[in-house]
């Protein structure tokens, strides 16, 4: 092989990796924008059952929280 068509060769390898690196790159951030695109909606799902699980358990304690009237004051 004579240097010029070494040089070729080098030169095609060298764009070869260049875009291989480009389409992994382009790829793996596909997949990590998917990921956390999922994340947020998981999180954003998580927080809503929590609320309402909050808000379910607040009334549940006012509705069994007694009255001043049925509270039973001994003053012996």
């Amino acid at each position: 092989m004579n240097k010029s068509q070494r040089k070729c060769s080098d030169n095609k390898e060298d764009e070869f990796r260049k875009r291989l690196a480009n389409q992994l790159y382009k790829h793996l951030e596909q997949i990590e924008d998917t990921s956390l695109r999922d994340i947020d909606k998981n999180l954003v799902e998580l927080r809503r059952q929590f609320n309402k699980q909050n808000q379910q358990s607040k009334v549940n304690q006012s509705k069994q929280a007694p009255s001043p009237k049925e509270k039973n004051f001994d003053t012996y």
